[in-house]
């Protein structure tokens, strides 16, 4: 006999992967299986029933195999070891479709959401049911138009009778709808910018700022307006503004209706600067204080024919000391209002800066000053005493030095000139820079003449003459500053009395001074002192005497008579006694 050879095991049977169609059937494909056991090249063929563990989709899903069998020509030489097996494959979800999907038209909101309504899931198996959730429509985009494409999508299957785990669907095609309009009531919140005061009512809008009552969120508007007028001219803050004309611009401008094309809102006038131009500081002289004075100036920057006043400005020096191009601060400029209109509540003005001016020194000047007299030596110099300041700023002090002062010339006179130089003044209390001064020009001083005394002076002994005159020789002029010369004239002399006698006193008068190489009237000069002389007396004689005869008588006695003296002074007599003439 031969008995069947057995197929000890079967592999390679594939299991076929389907869509899902509501049952458990898989095709198997057993062209590639392997018989373990066949022999050469015999004839055999493999059948058998494929069935998945469930009906639902999935991936590598387990698929039971039974039944199998042999066919082929060699079948019969052959026996299974086992008819069972299994494998893996797939059921995939079945795709379904929407039909019936409607969209409306709409007022615009700014989004791109479409409404849907209706929609059928077509494709379902057998009687299975699903539902069908988020299905959404959106505009290609957000803005107003007619016949807009609405593209769906979000379909979302839910189970029903069916699972929805088994089932795909994909989202309708394009639809289209219309969005229209929405409408802008009113424009509020408008804010006009900010202008400096010009003395008109125009203002200029801040399209940016405003509020548009029924924009929707995410849109950009703006918009422009034939007139903006302010209450008023004048300056203020979150002043009133008429608006009118208004129109929508801006990106979304298209996309709405504005109902109302007037509004209001508010902005500032701020006021105009002005500057004061023209303004000097003046220059003063040192008076202890920073205060400066002002000049000129007009005020520039005034609209139209506006005009205004200014108070309350002062001035002040860096500090106050003298010097020249010092810095000049002013401050409290106030406006009041002017003609013309011209309000000081519309504008600010600035202090005028760039000032400097001098302070120049105070001039002091010397009071009190003396100078010394002094007797002629030939020299200017003067001996200076006391001298105060006069002009000082109250309260301060300085010191007074270095003045010297000499005569305008050096001659004797009384109520001189002193010319005075090199008064300095140095800080006391005051700084000395702050001040000048000059040299006194009212000091007076006398030169008396220098007292010159004679030496050398001679008086000439004579012979009683009757008078008291002398002759008198010699002298020599004492006290003469360094080399001057002087001549002496005039020097008379006469004796005490006229009678003889020896050391008589000479009275010395007349000495008269006589310009040399310095000046006479320099000096004075007493007379000599201390002269003495003699007057000897004059010899006389006698004549025309006689003597008369007599008789002895024993002396040497004689009678004289007659005799007259010869030689007498001028007038002057004298008697002769002859008596007791031997």
């Amino acid at each position: 006999n031969i008995t069947p050879a057995t197929i000890s095991s079967i592999s390679g049977i594939l299991a076929g992967s389907k869509v899902y169609d509501g049952l458990t059937g898989a095709a198997l494909d057993t062209s590639a299986a392997v018989l373990a056991g066949k022999i050469g090249s015999d004839a055999l063929t493999l059948s058998g029933t494929g069935t998945f563990d469930n009906k639902n989709a999935g991936t590598g899903k387990t698929v039971s195999i039974s039944g199998l069998f042999l066919g082929g020509a060699d079948a019969g030489n052959y026996i299974l070891a086992g008819t069972t097996g299994s494998a893996l494959a797939d059921i995939t979800a079945k795709a379904l479709t929407i039909t019936g999907v409607t969209t409306s038209n709409r007022v615009y909101d700014g989004t791109l959401n479409a409404a849907l309504s209706g929609g059928t899931l077509s494709g379902l198996v057998g009687g299975e049911t699903l539902g069908l959730s988020s299905l959404s429509g959106v505009f290609a985009d957000k803005n107003v138009g007619t016949g807009k494409s609405v593209s769906l999508s979000g379909a979302t299957l839910v189970d029903g009778t069916g699972l929805a785990s088994n089932y795909t669907v994909s989202n309708p095609g394009a639809l289209t709808a219309d969005i229209s309009k929405a409408t802008i009531s009113s424009v509020t919140n408008i804010t006009a910018n900010s202008k400096v005061y010009d003395a008109n009512t125009k203002a200029t809008i801040n399209a940016g700022g405003a509020t548009f009552n029924g924009m929707f969120s995410g849109d950009s508007l703006s918009f422009s307006a034939t007139t903006a007028t302010f209450a008023d001219k004048n300056v203020g803050s979150g002043k009133t503004v008429a608006v009118s004309g208004i129109a929508l611009a801006g990106t979304d401008a298209g996309n709405y209706n504005l109902t109302l094309s007037t509004g209001s809102g508010s902005g500032d006038i701020t006021p105009k600067a002005l500057t004061i131009t023209g303004m000097s500081a003046v220059n003063k002289v040192y008076d202890g204080n920073t205060k400066a004075t002002l000049s000129g100036g007009s005020i520039s920057g005034l609209v139209g024919s506006e005009t205004l006043g200014v108070t309350g400005l002062v001035a002040t020096f860096d500090d106050k000391n003298a010097g020249t191009g010092k810095t000049v601060t002013a401050s409290g400029s106030t406006l009041v209002n002017g003609g013309n209109g011209g309000l000081a509540s519309n504008y600010t003005i600035s202090n005028p800066s760039g000032l400097s001016a001098n302070i120049t020194p105070k001039a002091l000047t010397v009071t009190g000053m003396t100078a010394s007299n002094k007797v002629y030596d030939g020299l200017l110099d003067a001996t200076l005493s006391g001298g105060s300041l006069s002009g000082l700023v109250s309260g301060e002090t300085l010191l007074l030095s270095g003045a010297t002062g000499v005569f305008s010339d050096k001659n004797a006179g009384s109520n001189k000139t002193i010319v005075v130089s090199g008064s300095s003044l140095a800080d006391g209390t005051g700084l000395a820079s702050n001040y000048t001064v000059s040299n006194p020009t009212t000091v007076k001083a006398g030169i008396t003449q220098k007292a010159l005394t004679v030496s050398g002076v001679l008086a000439s002994d004579k012979t009683y003459d009757g008078n008291t005159k002398a002759s008198l020789s010699g002298g020599t002029l004492n006290g003469l500053v360094g080399t001057e010369t002087l001549g002496l004239s005039g020097l008379s002399g006469v004796f005490g009395d006229q009678n003889a006698g020896t050391g008589k006193s000479v009275i010395v008068s007349g000495a008269t001074l006589i310009d040399g190489t310095g000046l006479a009237s320099n000096y004075s000069v007493s007379n000599a002192t201390g002269v003495t002389a003699t007057i000897a007396q004059k010899a006389l004689t006698v004549s025309g005497v006689s003597a008369s005869n007599r008789v002895y008588d024993g002396t040497l006695e004689a009678v004289l008579s007659g005799g007259a003296l010869s030689g007498l002074v001028g007038m002057e007599t004298l008697n002769l006694n002859l008596a007791n003439q031997t």
